[in-house]
């Protein structure tokens, strides 16, 4: 739960377009170790705007973005419950919208306010679960219930 100038990246392609893209960052409820910890994200690729802010990191050749800011540390924030982990989780900044430019896409996720804490990166509408991950998930499903992958004090 330090804080942080770590970014997370993560890239996909769109081959064909146009494609309904969907981000999202979620923060798990955790006794109010998490109230402050309001991550952004940023969907960097061509044919996106041209920055209208600062950023932590450097936009490849060619490419714009779209910044996603959460609410400032202290603002309220909606809250919803995932039945499978057990958990609650802050709900965060979200983008939904169509993409009709081909191309490979980045998504960056960053601790602006340099709080510390731990998040849940969503990219895309639909889980997959390949047969391996079944066998994790009879694992770190328990584990996940009793909040053993956050990093708190």
């Amino acid at each position: 739960m330090n804080p942080s100038t770590d970014i997370d990246v993560y890239s996909f392609a769109i081959k064909d377009k146009p494609l309904r893209v969907y981000l999202e960052v979620i923060v798990p409820v955790c006794d109010g170790f998490y109230a402050n910890f309001t991550p952004w994200f940023a969907l960097v690729g061509p044919g996106l705007p041209p920055p209208n802010q600062t950023l932590p990191f450097d936009l490849p050749g060619g490419c714009g973005v779209i910044v996603k800011q959460d609410a400032p540390p202290g603002s309220p924030r909606d809250q919803f419950f995932e039945p499978f982990g057990g958990k609650s989780y802050y709900q965060g900044p979200r983008f939904d919208e169509t993409i009709n430019i081909t191309g490979t896409y980045y998504v960056y996720y960053w601790d602006h306010y340099q709080t510390g804490g731990d998040y849940v990166a969503v990219l895309g509408y639909k889980e997959q679960f390949p047969p391996l991950d079944f066998l994790r998930a009879l694992i770190n499903t328990p584990l996940v219930r009793r909040g053993y992958e956050l990093h708190l004090p």
